[in-house]
């Protein structure tokens, strides 16, 4: 009987010790922060920082040091922008927890801001005017298109490249030139209107001028100087 008694006692000595360690083990992990929740916590934010523009899947984590044992936080985590970091892009996100349990880390992070966007079908030189069969539309990451984009063909059409570039190339306003549509010295057809009714006149253009430009005109009449808006070639508009 007591050989049957160690037996039973051998075999239930490892088993109330593997039950106490996982039973320690979860108590110990109850006390410690879950990393998924910061993550969350920073993917939350980002969405509220961005006006709900962007969905949760266009937001990437960077990876937080599994070693990291911050005690668990009573309540909601608080996530902010540290001074000087965007809210798309490539950024940081600062997490704290206050209350009982104080403490703050940096989370890295990047936020993807797509939309549709001229892009080059081809390569361009420089001094290249664009026509319709250079461009098309893309869906792109423009997160960290700090210079701006194009997003209508319709607007990079009949502009010159003030540089070359490769296919793929995201045009943006610095790299076009308007086409020069009024010369300095040259004569103009002056548009005048307003709802009701249209008059066109004579003038002499006393600046350059790309369409969508205000330049100075003289009436060729009157030899009035005034200020006009370019509409078209050798044409400006002045409204009433």
């Amino acid at each position: 009987m007591k050989i049957l008694k160690n037996q039973v006692f051998g075999i239930l000595l490892p088993l109330l010790a593997w039950l106490f360690l996982v039973t320690a083990g979860s108590a110990q992990a109850d006390n410690i922060q879950s990393l998924r929740q910061i993550a969350d916590a920073v993917k939350s934010f980002l969405v509220t920082e961005n006006n709900g523009r962007i969905s949760i899947d266009k937001i990437s984590i960077g990876v937080i040091d599994p070693r990291l044992r911050l005690p668990a936080c009573p309540n909601p985590l608080q996530a902010f922008l540290p001074t000087g970091s965007p809210s798309r892009g490539r950024t940081t996100v600062g997490v704290r927890c206050s209350g009982t349990v104080t403490w703050k880390i940096y989370v890295s992070a990047r936020v993807r801001i797509m939309q549709k966007v001229v892009v080059l079908k081809h390569p361009v030189m420089r001094g290249q005017q664009l026509s319709l069969q250079d461009l098309l539309l893309e869906e792109r990451d423009i997160s960290n298109y700090s210079n701006g984009y194009i997003a209508q063909i319709n607007d990079a059409v009949q502009h010159i490249m003030r540089r070359p570039a490769t296919i793929g190339t995201i045009l943006t306003p610095r790299m076009l030139k308007a086409i020069t549509l009024v010369h300095r010295g040259k004569n103009v057809v002056i548009v005048a209107k307003d709802s009701s009714f249209l008059v066109r006149m004579s003038g002499k253009a006393l600046m350059n001028g790309a369409k969508g430009e205000r330049i100075k005109v003289q009436n060729l009449r009157s030899k009035r100087i005034i200020e006009a808006t370019v509409s078209g070639a050798n044409q400006v508009t002045v409204d009433l």
